[in-house]
């Protein structure tokens, strides 16, 4: 996959779609961001393709987090014991 991606704009529409295929989400108003992960870091890129994973450190964190949680599900870690350690994490 290339990067930075292009992200889906918003569209205005009268009624929600429906049938096989079909995906909505509610847009709300503020950014969109994609997150990439790479072996040892994520980065955050705007729409236009900018890296803004400065003003997102967060959400970096928060994906650092979330991948160092599938990476010890994948290796047979509890799930209890997953969540107890993310818990102590501070940001």
């Amino acid at each position: 996959m290339e990067f930075p991606i292009k992200v889906a704009l918003a569209q205005a529409v009268p009624t929600l779609p429906e049938g096989p295929g079909m995906w909505f989400e509610p847009k709300f108003d503020g950014h969109r961001v994609v997150l990439r992960r790479t072996d040892d870091t994520v980065i955050l890129y705007a729409r236009s393709g900018r890296a803004v994973t400065p003003y997102w450190m967060d959400l970096a964190l928060a994906g650092m987090a979330l991948r160092n949680m599938i990476e010890a599900l994948d290796v047979g870690v509890p799930l209890r014991e997953v969540y107890e350690q993310l818990r102590h994490v501070q940001t």
